[in-house]
């Protein structure tokens, strides 16, 4: 009776195939592992791509909304700003939202699926963007706890391509840009300058935010393209 034998080292395969060394096996893995780390940040990219592309389209739409609001209301945008007396944005339980929900009825339009960079945990539900207070500032009060506003024209926009209508926000609130230091870009490692009232903006697309703009064009621009002047004129950086 012929009695087979294996070579040392040897693993045996199916009657017919070749066996495999451990040492092939263990290069097999690793050219696995070598491929495993190559797609993943393509993998990731591409996610991150795609999230961006919900982003642009949620823009897009909150643009088209105010469009619609700018034809109903004689070309004045929405209105909302600070009130320093009752220390909360005007007008109360309605905001810059509100004024557009008789456009835009679905909750996710306001709602971006890329993960925040900042404070607050990923339970956003409310809005993750951030109104341009130049478009309605706050012209003069009557007596305490009565300020007005009554909002620009769409016509006193001289650059609307580039002026700010919208943006990224790290906060899940209905709120707004209406100082020059809320635009500053974070410091390394940093979703804001030390306060979260310092800069309202999250730049969680690769580093940049996706905003949308008075001329209805929607864009990403990185940390560094954001400047304050777009949103307010005369404002610095």
């Amino acid at each position: 009776m012929r009695i087979r034998t294996l070579a040392p080292g040897r693993i045996i395969g199916r009657p017919g195939s070749l066996p495999f060394t451990l040492i092939e096996l263990l290069v097999v893995i690793a050219i696995i592992a070598i491929l495993a780390s190559m797609l993943l940040p393509a993998l990731n990219q591409a996610k991150e791509r795609g999230k961006r592309t919900v982003c642009i389209g949620n823009l897009k739409q909150l643009g088209v909304g105010v469009n619609m609001y700018l034809a109903d209301y004689d070309e004045f945008y929405p209105v909302m700003y600070w009130n320093p007396d009752l220390l909360r944005w005007e007008p109360p339980n309605l905001w810059w939202r509100g004024e557009l929900m008789p456009y835009i009825n679905q909750n996710e339009t306001f709602i971006c699926p890329a993960p925040g960079l900042a404070c607050q945990p990923r339970t956003y539900n409310t809005c993750n963007y951030i109104y341009s207070i130049y478009l309605s500032p706050q012209l003069y009060s009557i007596g305490a706890g009565a300020p007005v506003s009554t909002g620009r024209k769409l016509k006193s926009i001289k650059d609307p391509e580039e002026r700010y209508l919208f943006a990224d926000s790290w906060a899940d609130s209905n709120w707004g840009v209406d100082g020059s230091t809320m635009v500053y870009p974070p410091l390394p490692g940093h979703p804001w300058n030390g306060n979260p009232n310092e800069d309202r903006l999250d730049y969680r697309h690769a580093m940049g935010l996706v905003a949308g703009f008075c001329g209805g064009n929607v864009s990403w621009r990185a940390v560094g393209q954001v400047l304050a002047s777009k949103w307010w004129v005369g404002w610095t950086p």
